[in-house]
């Protein structure tokens, strides 16, 4: 809530300065899809994501303020949508002038919003129906988002029917790069890294947890988010890591905790001194609580601060090449197809939450046969990808229907399992150039 206070009161004062460099709207909004996929799969909902195939070359505009607009919507969109899908579009409007001018909608089957509080959705501090209060905030997300979409001379607008979901708007002009112009940020951001880190982002909040792994990726480094310290925990023990981000403040397991027992994991793996970062609003450095930690950020948290930080970490170690042949036999497979490679993957990915959905029901009310053969499909689907782990969970969970015996472990083993490889799968499709993460709830995105 303060970084919105904040935001609205420099937008109000006219001290928020619209930054035109290179941009890629179709890359921007493919790596934000990416991004909340893994919270769609855990809602069992759809997202889907429709854009053309390509747009004019040489685009300018602020690529922080569009991903800090289209990110707001995709959240509360999964936010306020209990059933269905989220569907994200991308057109390029037509003009009498020749001139750019592009369209995002972000559509949803959910609560929706009546009528006559359509008109006062970007007002400050406004919450629309009890349901919205339930789910918390401020009230700012959205009226930031106009006046951002203002400043970049755009107009921003809402479609919705109570019960029946939303759609919500926006549409900027565009300009176009001078010529020779390179896609290297403007001198006002901070200097993108030469050497990327692998850097953990632990957060419970999803909004804080996501804006701040765009940080980081905008900084040219991976992220890899989880929601708590057990995920983290699971993660860091699966991949080393250059740089960990912690919150101090987690239901589940503080900053404290959390960095106490990545140091013992670290001792046991023999791995080196992973940057520890504490991210709070109180904690001190030199505080006795911090004494695993390397480094502190307080928030709100901006972007030249936290580069500041990363820079005290290490050359990363020399383990992201690996990563980068993951797809290679699958290819292979496909005659190097990457067309067929990346209609397969949109499949699995947009089928992948009505398999689940469906699994579960079928679990519950101890339906073997369905439970069976939906385990049979998976761990075919698995096989198409190269996913080992998937495919013996799957068998497994095939085999204990024929002893009756269903256990939560094996079911949500193979879930877990399942959307891992979705979210390896979106993110290669945002970005065929990076390689997925094999960790669980982890997202990738590049700028």
């Amino acid at each position: 809530m303060l970084n919105d206070l904040l935001d609205l009161a420099r937008i109000e004062a006219g001290q928020l300065a619209i930054v035109t460099a290179p941009l890629d709207p179709i890359g921007l909004t493919r790596r934000l899809v990416a991004l909340v996929r893994p919270e769609a799969l855990a809602r069992g909902l759809s997202l889907e994501d429709c854009r053309p195939d390509r747009l004019p070359a040489g685009l300018a505009g602020d690529e922080i303020r569009l991903q800090q607009v289209l990110l707001n919507l995709l959240t509360n969109a999964l936010k306020f949508t209990p059933a269905g899908a989220v569907r994200v579009r991308l057109l390029n409007l037509p003009t009498a002038s020749g001139a750019v001018r592009l369209r995002w909608e972000v559509s949803d089957t959910g609560i929706g919003i009546a009528a006559d509080q359509l008109q006062r959705i970007f007002d400050p501090f406004t919450q629309v129906a009890e349901p919205v209060w339930r789910k918390g905030g401020a009230g700012l997300g959205l009226a930031i988002c106009k006046r951002l979409v203002a400043l970049m001379s755009g107009e921003m607008g809402v479609e919705s029917r109570l019960g029946a979901g939303s759609t919500f708007w926006f549409e900027i002009p565009l300009a176009k790069s001078p010529a020779g112009e390179t896609g290297d940020p403007p001198a006002a951001h901070p200097q993108r890294s030469l050497h990327p880190l692998r850097v953990l982002v632990v957060d419970d909040d999803p909004v804080n947890r996501k804006l701040l792994a765009q940080l980081v990726t905008a900084l040219g480094h991976q992220a890899v988010a989880a929601c708590g310290g057990e995920v983290a925990l699971l993660s860091f023990s699966e991949l080393p890591f250059d740089a960990a981000i912690l919150d101090w403040q987690m239901p589940d397991m503080n900053g404290g905790e959390l960095a106490r027992r990545i140091r013992a994991l670290e001792r046991m793996f023999q791995r080196e001194r992973t940057l520890l970062i504490a991210l709070s609003a109180a904690l001190e450095p030199g505080s006795d609580r911090a004494t695993d930690f390397d480094g502190w950020l307080s928030k709100p948290i901006g972007q030249e601060q936290l580069s500041a930080v990363l820079r005290l970490a290490k050359k990363p170690a020399d383990h992201r090449p690996d990563n980068a042949n993951r797809w290679t036999p699958v290819l292979d497979r496909l005659g190097g197809r990457h067309d067929l490679l990346a209609a397969l993957a949109r499949n699995y990915c947009q089928g992948l939450p009505a398999l689940l959905g469906e699994l579960r029901a079928a679990a519950a009310q101890h339906r073997m046969a369905d439970v069976a053969r939906l385990a049979h499909l998976l761990a075919g689907q698995g096989s198409n990808f190269d996913a080992p782990a998937l495919v013996s969970a799957a068998r497994s969970l095939e085999e204990a229907t024929l002893t009756n015996v269903l256990t939560p472990a094996v079911v949500g083993g193979l879930e877990t399992k399942c959307q891992r490889l979705s979210a390896e799968l979106d993110l290669w499709l945002a970005e065929p150039s990076l390689a997925p993460s094999t960790a669980p709830y982890a997202v990738w995105p590049k700028r």
